[in-house]
């Protein structure tokens, strides 16, 4: 699955993945008139392999839940009425199409989609996991499908707004995900520039909240997340 899964993903050049990702960040925020992509067809028939993909459905823009159907959600397995959407169910009906699979589409907590994989609840990650030495100790890890920046999200009425430099944030309280890289760097700049690092939380949608409230000064995310993230509370 590892190799053929990579031999697909080499058909897609850095323009379309640029292109998926900026359409799933305005679906994010309910503009749905700039998509153009092509949304691929999976296939149905039941004598075909499975790809059965673990995502969380909360990570905008790259998966994330929908209650109605649209060209580009896909049904998550075991719900009557929730759709997943994103840059991940894009891929995902990609792989599928191109590997000639059928498609399920799993939703977990962030840190049970290892452990799925282990067990083989699930046989795929299509959910901005880094590749990282610790978590390959565990899974094995195709080529990377997206590759994004790492930024801090402020509130625009905070001085940090007009920040160029880590220097700014000495002091400062830093919130990220449980279990994620973007949560992870936040100690090498407690050591570098002297930031408090806040306890992790489930997800990047409560560090925003928590943003929000004050109970963090910033938060860490992928530029595409942070994109969302501001663009909804707009």
């Amino acid at each position: 699955l590892t190799n053929a899964i990579n031999v697909a993903l080499a058909k897609i050049d850095t323009e379309t993945r640029t292109r998926w990702m900026r359409e799933a960040v305005d679906r994010a925020a309910d503009n749905y008139s700039t998509t153009t992509s092509t949304v691929y067809t999976v296939p149905t028939d039941s004598s075909l392999p499975v790809l059965t993909v673990g995502l969380e459905c909360d990570y905008q823009p790259f998966n994330w839940t929908e209650t109605t159907v649209n060209n580009y959600t896909y049904p998550i397995k075991g719900s009557s009425n929730e759709y997943a959407d994103g840059y991940d169910i894009q891929m995902a009906r990609y792989l599928a199409h191109e590997m000639n699979y059928r498609l399920e589409i799993v939703k977990l907590d962030w840190e049970a989609l290892v452990p799925a994989l282990e067990t083989g609840m699930i046989n795929a990650v299509i959910a901005g996991m880094t590749d990282t030495p610790s978590r390959r100790e565990k899974i094995n890890f195709t080529n990377e499908y997206y590759r994004s920046e790492m930024v801090l999200i402020v509130r625009a009425d905070s001085e940090l707004a007009k920040a160029t430099s880590l220097e700014a944030f000495r002091g400062k309280k830093i919130v990220s995900q449980v279990s994620t890289v973007t949560d992870e760097i936040i100690d090498d700049w407690v050591k570098s520039y002297g930031v408090n690092h806040v306890s992790p939380l489930e997800t990047f949608a409560i560090c925003s909240i928590s943003v929000k409230n004050k109970t963090a000064d910033a938060m860490t995310a992928e530029l595409p997340v942070a994109q969302a993230i501001c663009n909804s509370s707009k």
